[in-house]
Order: structure tokens, then C-alpha cells, then sequence
């Protein structure tokens, strides 16, 4: 869970700034972006990283269609630079 966050566009790029988290006690698994390969660096473009573990959060491995888990972003600054689809209507 992401207690504090900010985000600012600069050139038609965002960036989110995570400072600080916790964690829950949700039995889901969290899925940490950096596992998918984000870099939080501010310098690195992030962005398929990102979706990719959005991806796997909604898609992944389970049949019976319900989420997998929280997508976890550890405290960083994350480069997007292009939309972040969370779904895709099917």
C-alpha cells in the first residue's frame, strides 16, 4: 500500500515519486515492479515494466479470472512515458 505519493508531467512524460509504504495484510501476493524490471531511478523509462506487472496482476496465472494480487511499488521515482491501461475491457 502506497501511503505517499506525488506525480508531476514534464514534456508529455510522468513520473510518480513513492516515498514511503507499508504493507497489508492482504493474502494476495504483491507484485513488486521491480521484479518486471522498473528502475525507479527517475532516469530509466519505466513504463513497460509497470504495465507489465499491471498485466500480471489482472492476467496472470490464475483460471478462474480473479486478480493475482497488489501491484507493489517500492520507493523510487518511476519514468512513464506513455498510457498505463489497467485492463483492457475483456
Amino acid at each position: 500500500m502506497i501511503n505517499s505519493t506525488s506525480g508531476y508531467k514534464i514534456d508529455g512524460e510522468f513520473t510518480i515519486i513513492c516515498t514511503k509504504t507499508n504493507s497489508n495484510n492482504d493474502q494476495r501476493k504483491e507484485i513488486n515492479i521491480l521484479d518486471f524490471g522498473a528502475v525507479g531511478d527517475g532516469v530509466a523509462d519505466d513504463t513497460s515494466a509497470i504495465q507489465a506487472a499491471i498485466d500480471y496482476s489482472i492476467y496472470g496465472n490464475a483460471p478462474n479470472g480473479i486478480s493475482k494480487g497488489s501491484v507493489y511499488f517500492p520507493s523510487g521515482v518511476y519514468r512513464i512515458t506513455d498510457t498505463i491501461h489497467l485492463g483492457y475491457g475483456t
